[in-house]
């Protein structure tokens, strides 16, 4: 996404580009733009809706996770799992 927002400035502020090529450029750039962003967006809902369905399952059913996560206990054991995550998905996935 970056490397495309500096082709549409530097195009923009070429001044050896005619404005027919930038009204023809300009649009393509900003529909692979959008769907970067969305793309990007869609990501962000994926890795955070399970995080976002164990709060919302944990209200009616009266746990008390969010305190739990919140605590040196929860924020030590995430930590562990985490490590334990990395450890095992770096030695046993193959790239």
């Amino acid at each position: 996404m970056n490397n495309l927002c500096r082709k549409s400035f530097s195009l923009v502020a070429n001044k050896g580009v005619s404005d027919h090529w930038k009204e023809r450029v300009l649009p393509r750039y900003s529909l692979t733009l959008f769907k970067e962003s969305s793309l990007l967006f869609v990501n962000l809902l994926v890795v955070f809706a399970p995080f976002l369905l164990v709060f919302i399952l944990s209200k009616p059913l009266d746990l008390e996770i969010p305190a739990f996560l919140s605590s040196i206990t929860g924020l030590a054991a995430t930590t562990i799992i985490a490590l334990i995550y990395g450890f095992a998905r770096a030695r046993y996935v193959k790239k």
